[in-house]
């Protein structure tokens, strides 16, 4: 029974359902915990946490998002009030969302 549940568990993480992407969000309203990500009408994910980042002058969130929709630079949208009536242009994008090829000189 346990090494059944043990390759079960290995299964899953070969073909994983979600993945951490980041989203670059246009305007200021920041996107909170639990807003839902759509493309058109159907949800594709949610929003995990998201502020307005005083460094990169950006709006940025993290969101937890279906594989098959988490390719960098599809464009999404998040849903804010129920999710349909007022919406967020987004875009998918690697992070850390500072310097994540690590190219700046350290000190």
């Amino acid at each position: 029974m346990i090494l059944l549940e043990k390759s079960e568990l290995i299964k899953r993480k070969e073909n994983p359902q979600k993945k951490l992407v980041g989203l670059e969000l246009a305007g200021k309203e920041k996107a909170n915990n639990n807003d839902c990500v759509h493309i058109d009408r159907a949800q594709i994910g949610v929003v995990t946490s998201g502020c307005i980042s005083p460094k990169l002058n950006k709006n940025i969130a993290l969101c937890r998002i279906d594989v098959k929709h988490s390719v960098m630079g599809t464009n999404v949208e998040v849903g804010k009030i129920d999710g349909h009536q007022k919406r967020i242009p987004a875009k998918i994008v690697p992070f850390p969302f500072y310097d994540p090829e690590k190219k700046k000189v350290k000190s």
